[in-house]
């Protein structure tokens, strides 16, 4: 197959920008694989966000608990509330304010001239006693699921996402044996007040449950939950192994993976913005590889002595090597978006979709013009 004629310098220029565009485009497609387990993870991430969030706003109301105006009011009129469940004061209501308005008696109008005729004398009895003065009293309540004791309720719902909370565990062990301790506090607190209160009769663990992984936390009744869990309860767990976030990067950016990919210079830190750019990179040095491939196959001597082509074909093995290796950057490409599948953002699927198709015709291009001239043909041919 092979042409030893000598190359012609049209020939050789051609194998040489083959072979620097494929190599950059190898290597493009080996940072590509490299993401593909971070983009797996996304999921996890936006669960450790979404958890540490609640974990920061459920701290945050807790302590501007003692600062809100209702829940002061509330406390004069009963003064046991922190001893009181979640879901019995959100179904509360707070007095906001009371007016009590006293009708005056309205004295009877003086006869006129005209009315003081006489008149023939009726025996009747003699009149009742005029009525006390009546009072008009208005009462205006707000319920407290309206102030931060609902706010505190729907965080703490929000905290009893076994999904979250699973998914969130994975991320790293410090996150691992950290939401274990504040769930076996969380749930110790909730269990013993069940027993010794009898605050929810049912089952506070939701049954048959389906254990996904070693870190899978099972999902406890939302509203038995509510109903044992104090104030007091809700101030001791609020603090307890409050996530620090002590990265630098993770303090001005998202929570998540740094990707840090050097190809001669490094990659964008953020995850999507460095798939796109090696996508974008990855499909210009296909279109540059098609392009000298099209300007070698035009050649007489295709595959010339001393080119690429000519090396790589001298053996059945080394032949589907080449093969084999056109096939990366398209694979790569094509497992970033089924890795982004998981990560919820529609925008993102859809460019990572978009560079995969840009990808795929490159690599259609290149396929085409090497089996039209039958490179690739003896190794459809058995026993050769």
């Amino acid at each position: 197959m092979t042409n030893d004629e000598e190359p012609t310098k049209v020939d050789l220029a051609a194998s040489e920008a083959c072979v620097r565009s494929g190599t950059f485009a190898l290597l493009l497609s080996v940072a590509l694989l490299l993401m593909v387990p971070s983009w797996r993870e996304q999921p996890n991430y936006a669960a450790l966000r979404r958890y540490l969030a609640a974990r920061i706003v459920l701290a945050t109301l807790v302590d501007r608990l003692p600062d809100d105006p209702f829940w002061q009011k509330y406390k004069l009129s009963n003064p046991g509330a922190e001893s009181m469940s979640i879901a019995e004061l959100r179904d509360a209501n707070v007095e906001v304010s009371r007016t009590e308005n006293k009708a005056d008696n309205i004295p009877s109008p003086a006869p006129s001239s005209s009315d003081q005729k006489p008149k023939a004398k009726l025996t009747t009895r003699p009149p009742a006693a005029p009525n006390a003065p009546a009072s008009v009293s208005a009462v205006v309540t707000l319920p407290l699921r309206v102030t931060q004791i609902g706010s505190i309720a729907d965080v703490l719902g929000r905290l009893n996402d076994s999904d979250v909370l699973t998914r969130s565990r994975h991320i790293s062990n410090f996150f691992r044996f950290s939401i274990a301790e504040w769930l076996d506090k969380r749930n110790g607190l909730a269990f013993r007040n069940q027993i010794f209160n009898k605050c929810f009769s049912a089952q506070l663990e939701i049954p048959n449950q389906l254990k996904t992984s070693d870190d899978f936390v099972p999902q406890l009744q939302n509203e038995g939950l509510l109903k044992c869990l104090t104030v007091r309860d809700g101030e001791e767990i609020a603090h307890m192994d409050m996530p620090a976030l002590l990265e630098p990067p993770q303090l001005g950016e998202h929570v998540g993976s740094q990707i840090d990919v050097s190809l001669g210079s490094s990659l964008p830190h953020d995850l999507y913005v460095a798939s796109i750019l090696a996508q974008l990179l990855l499909f210009f040095m296909m279109v540059h590889f098609s392009a000298f491939i099209h300007e070698a196959v035009s050649s007489p001597n295709f595959p010339a002595a001393g080119t690429v082509f000519s090396a790589f074909s001298r053996s059945r093995a080394t032949l589907w090597i080449l093969f084999l290796a056109t096939f990366v950057p398209l694979i790569a490409s094509a497992l970033v978006f089924w890795a982004s599948l998981g990560s919820g953002s529609m925008f993102r699927i859809v460019s990572l979709l978009a560079c995969t198709l840009f990808i795929v015709w490159a690599f259609f291009s290149i396929q085409l013009v090497l089996w039209r001239t039958s490179y690739f043909r003896s190794l459809m041919q058995p026993g050769k």
